[in-house]
This record gives C-alpha cells, sequence and structure tokens, in this order.
C-alpha cells in the first residue's frame, strides 16, 4: 500500500500533533517524527516528493489546499519529513518489531513526549529524529537485501499457484468418457495437489509486496527463507510438469475417442479383412479404456490401413481386370501379399507395394530394354557394402533403360535399396547373385557392347531377364 503524507493526518493528529501552525524548534521535531511513526504504524509507503524550489511551493500549496495546515502540519515540516523518508522509498516496518512500540507510546502522548523535551531540550529532539531516521533507512536498505534474495523464489511460487489454477480448470472438465482420458485427468488433479500442498508450506507464497513485509518481519533471514522455500518451489514446479504431461494424455486419448466413437465395421469392407477389423476394433476400445497411447496409435494406423485399404482392394481389382492377360496375370501375382499386409497392419509394406505397382502399371504400354554398361570406359559392375559394418556384400550389374525401337533413354520408376527414395531413373543398377555378377564379369570380353540383358514388351506389367535378377535396384553409385 502507498499513501503520501496527506492521507496520513488524521493519523499524526490522533497521536498528539499540536493543533496550531506554528510551533517550537521542539514542537516541530515532534510532528515529524510523528508523521514518521504515523507511516510505520499505518505499514504504508511515504512516496518521496520532489524538494527543489518550484516544486516544494506546488507541493506546498497541495498541501495547504488538502487542509493539512489547517490540522497542525505546516508543510515545511511534511517537506522535511519526506526529506528522510526519501532516502527509504517503498519502507514498511511492520507493526511487530519491538523497538517501535516504546516510541509509538511516547510519541502519542503529547505530554510526556513535551516533558522529554523539556528535560532534554532540542538536542533530545534532534536525536529521536536522526534515530527513527537512520532507522528508517537501515531498514529499508536490509529490506531491499531481504527482497532481491526471496523475491525470485516468491515469484516463481506465484506463477506456479496461477498455473496449477489453469491446468486444474482444464483437468476438472474432462469427461468420464474415455475413461482412459478420465484417469489421466484425475492423475493430473493429483499431481495439482500435490503441488499445492507443497506451495502451502512456503513462507514467501506470493510476491505482493506488502505480504513480502510481514514474511520478512516473522522471518528477517532471507537465506534461510530461500533455504526453506526452495525445494518446495521445486517441488510444486515439478509436479506441475506431471500435472501438465497428464493432462495432455488426457486430451490425446480423448482425440482418440471422439475419432473412432463407432468401431463397427464399415459397410464397404471386403469381407476377407472383416476378422482384421475386429481385432483392430477390440485393441482400441482396449487402449481407450486403459489411456495407452501407445497402444492407441498403433489401432489407429491400423484402422486407418484397413478402411483404406478396403477402398483401395476393389480399385486395385478394377485395375488388374483392365490389364492385357500376361500384365493381369503378373499383377495378381505382384498383389497377392497385399491383403496380408493390411490385415497384419502393416502399413509401410503395403503402402509400399501400392506405389510399386501403380508405377508399374503406369510402364504398361511401354516397351523398352536394359542394355549393359559395358561399353568402351565403362564398368558395368559395382560392389557395395555399408562401411563400417559387417553387413553382406551387395552385387549390382550397371544398366542403361531404353526404349525398345527408338533407342531413346526411358525413365524408369525405381525404388532406391540404399537411400528408400522412390524416383524415376536412366540408369540402375540391377541386384544379382555373387555367383552371376563374377560370370557375367568373366565373360565381359566375349559381350558386344551394350548387350541387352533384359526388356519388357507393351502390354507386360513386369520386365523378364537373361540372368537371374534380384528385387533390390540402386540409382547411384
Amino acid at each position: 500500500m502507498t499513501a503520501t503524507v496527506g492521507e496520513l493526518t488524521s493519523t499524526v493528529s490522533g497521536q498528539g500533533a499540536p493543533a496550531r501552525a506554528a510551533g517550537t524548534g521542539l514542537q516541530r521535531a515532534h510532528r515529524i517524527v510523528a508523521l514518521i511513526c504515523a507511516a510505520i504504524e499505518r505499514e504504508v509507503e511515504l512516496s518521496a516528493l520532489p524538494l527543489d524550489a518550484d516544486e516544494a511551493t506546488a507541493q506546498a500549496d497541495l498541501l495547504s489546499r488538502a487542509g493539512y495546515a489547517d490540522g497542525g502540519m505546516p508543510t515545511q515540516d511534511v517537506r522535511a519529513a519526506m526529506a528522510v523518508m526519501a532516502h527509504a522509498k517503498g519502507l514498511v516496518i511492520p507493526r511487530a518489531l519491538p523497538a517501535w512500540q516504546g516510541l509509538r507510546r511516547l510519541l502519542a502522548d503529547s505530554a510526556r513526549f513535551s516533558r522529554v523535551i523539556t528535560r532534554g531540550g532540542a538536542a533530545i529532539a534532534l536525536a529521536l529524529v536522526l534515530i527513527v531516521s537512520l532507522a528508517v533507512v537501515r531498514r529499508g536498505h536490509d529490506f531491499a537485501a531481504w527482497t532481491a534474495t526471496v523475491g525470485p523464489v516468491a515469484a516463481e511460487a506465484t506463477d506456479i499457484e496461477q498455473n496449477l489454477n489453469l491446468v486444474a480448470t482444464s483437468a476438472g472438465s474432462v469427461a468420464a468418457f474415455p475413461a482412459g482420458s478420465y484417469a489421466h485427468a484425475q492423475a493430473s488433479l493429483r499431481d495439482i495437489s500435490a503441488a499445492q500442498s507443497a506451495l502451502s508450506g512456503l513462507f514467501a507464497s506470493s510476491a505482493d509486496p506488502i505480504l513480502l513485509h510481514d514474511v520478512a518481519a516473522g522471518h528477517p533471514d532471507a537465506g534461510a527463507v530461500v533455504a526453506h522455500d526452495g525445494p518446495l518451489v521445486a517441488s510444486a514446479r515439478q509436479h506441475l510438469q506431471a500435472a501438465r504431461s497428464e493432462l495432455t494424455l488426457a486430451h490425446e486419448v480423448k482425440a482418440y475417442g471422439q475419432k473412432w466413437s463407432t468401431l463397427a465395421t464399415p459397410p464397404t469392407m471386403p469381407s476377407d479383412l472383416a476378422v482384421a477389423w475386429a481385432s483392430a476394433a477390440a485393441q482400441m476400445s482396449s487402449a481407450l479404456a486403459a489411456g495407452d497411447v501407445t497402444a492407441l496409435s498403433r489401432a489407429d494406423k491400423h484402422l486407418d490401413l484397413l478402411i483404406k485399404g478396403g477402398e483401395q482392394e476393389t480399385t486395385v481389382a478394377d485395375q488388374v481386370r483392365a490389364l492385357p492377360g500376361v500384365a493381369a496375370s503378373q499383377a495378381a501375382s505382384l498383389l497377392a501379399p497385399l491383403n496380408g499386409m493390411i490385415a497384419a497392419g502393416d502399413q509401410e509394406g503395403a503402402l509400399t507395394l501400392l506405389a510399386r505397382w501403380d508405377a508399374l502399371r503406369a510402364q504398361v504400354p511401354v516397351s523398352y530394354e536394359f542394355h549393359l554398361l559395358n561399353g568402351a570406359g565403362q564398368h558395368p559392375g559395382a560392389v557395395r557394402q555399408l562401411a563400417g559394418t559387417s553387413a553382406p556384400k551387395r552385387y549390382y550389374l550397371l544398366v542403361k533403360v531404353v526404349d525398345s525401337t527408338t533407342g531413346a533413354p526411358v525413365g524408369l520408376p525405381v525404388i532406391d535399396a540404399e537411400s528408400g527414395a522412390a524416383t524415376t531413373a536412366q540408369l540402375v543398377g540391377l541386384e544379382v547373385s555373387a555367383e552371376v555378377f563374377a560370370a557375367v564379369q568373366a565373360d565381359l570380353p566375349n559381350l558386344p557392347a551394350n548387350v541387352a540383358i533384359g526388356g519388357k514388351v507393351a502390354g507386360d506389367l513386369l520386365p523378364t531377364f537373361g540372368v537371374t535378377v534380384l528385387p533390390g535396384r540402386i540409382t547411384h553409385w
């Protein structure tokens, strides 16, 4: 709380301030000390005011209009008190300090004060003013240092309390279904309760200046306050983080519950995938009840794959039927593992196979050949092994893909075995066994340049080769 001197007039007058503006130096000393002690008594900050000539005159006019002169407090006395208090801006001295009690009682009795002044003269009055002033300044400096030490911990406690309230509001609004979401919300509320319990044990639970003054009165050793409050604040912060994590899980489970609010078999689901759907749906229900986010993610992907795979199955079947005879037969063989991958939840395998299917299907009308790169200055083979590993070596025959009729380069859809990237390439490495690789290398002197070792005719889905070729392909060597 902050007050100007003007707001303390009634308090000063009640403590025996003289009723007339004029008075002896002793009476003036009494009024100045009484004014300071009035601020102490009410535990307020006595705001410092500018004291240069022009501003002092303006302040005197303001105080006069407010009735201070009539109340027995001349403006020059007010300014004198201001000058003392300016050195301890922000000071609050709690009522509980014993050192002030006797002085307040003395100053509250005007007659008693006058007798003391009479016996001790002006020196006593001046000493009283100096005692009060020095104590005020010292106390102000002590409190500033105390606040600098304790304030950050108290501020963190305030921040934690505010965040706990926000998390508690959100966690408290989580519905009872799905059960897993509600369970995580309740766990969040338990962590919030633990954090609040830790905060309840603090000496300085708020950064509010008035409250800090009260704490400083009872616990003047700032280091001891931090040593006591620091671990409690750290514990509260840890529980707040745990509460947030649990709340995040509660919302994740809730989102899965909303997405899969119905787990009935979709009407478009092929019959051969119905059993897999029922299994994945059961896994989803169990994970929703348990709040197991990992299991929820796995079941979610499986159900999505089943839906997409069911839709793809009809589309792919129509595409296969539209192919020429040989291509249709090859496509059926290629796509045979697809439903098994979908039913097992092998999303990566299913999507890779479908991507390969789309790329090959686009090549059905194209006729091309694989020409071995064994011309002048070329080397038709590559041996690969992952650096720094004991992985087996892989062997590749390097070829160029060209149009069977024109000899122009043809871009072939390829999934690089080393990078996993899908690309279109005119130069490709075809994986072969070590034996085939060695045989081709040995026969190179007898082979014509750029000899064809395989190809595909228009209308076919897959190429054929004159040597045994493995599935791997590379596009860089």
